[in-house]
């Protein structure tokens, strides 16, 4: 499966990340819609996920489990639900796609860095900024701790930990 990068920001904010378009990197910057990671972020923090070619992975995060594990453990799970073979066969060709090795590894740092600069630019025109990344796998999205961090130091983090709640700061 993949990882998710979701950034929170107060309402000010809100121009800004929309405003933003990352030239490096091909990050897209979309409104967030998962309400059980939303109760995560404080309220009324406005939520936006990073991706690149749909999920986070390859932008600092872990890389995604085994796709040959995850495939035979998702047939076994179609066929006990009774799907037919066909369904099951565009369902694991749409889960290979997905998980390609390909689309996830980041030919350079640039994904990285653009986050980067945007995390950056947040933090110097509103003050903080909220950044999670979860695994899309786990139904209810949990955190493991909340961190408040610089942006120097943020900068500096090399492989972001999943599941950690980090407000950045000035």
């Amino acid at each position: 499966m993949c990882w998710l990068i979701t950034i929170g920001v107060p309402a000010q904010g809100v121009v800004h990340v929309r405003d933003y378009h990352s030239t490096r990197g091909g990050i897209a910057v979309t409104e967030h819609s998962n309400p059980p990671v939303g109760i995560l972020f404080p309220p009324g923090d406005h939520l936006f996920d990073l991706t690149r070619g749909g999920c986070s992975c390859g932008i600092g995060l872990p890389e995604p489990r085994a796709p040959s594990r995850n495939r035979d453990r998702l047939l076994r799970r179609y066929r006990r639900e009774g799907w037919s073979e066909a369904k099951i066969a565009r369902a694991l060709d749409a889960s290979t796609r997905a998980t390609d090795p390909s689309k996830h590894q980041a030919s350079s740092t640039e994904p990285l860095r653009a986050v980067r600069d945007l995390v950056k630019l947040l933090v110097r025109q509103v003050g903080d900024v909220r950044f999670f990344a979860y695994d899309e796998a786990v139904a209810t999205p949990f955190k493991n701790e909340n961190s408040s961090i610089s942006i120097s130091a943020f900068n500096g983090v090399e492989r972001f930990p999943p599941h950690v709640l980090f407000d950045i700061r000035r």
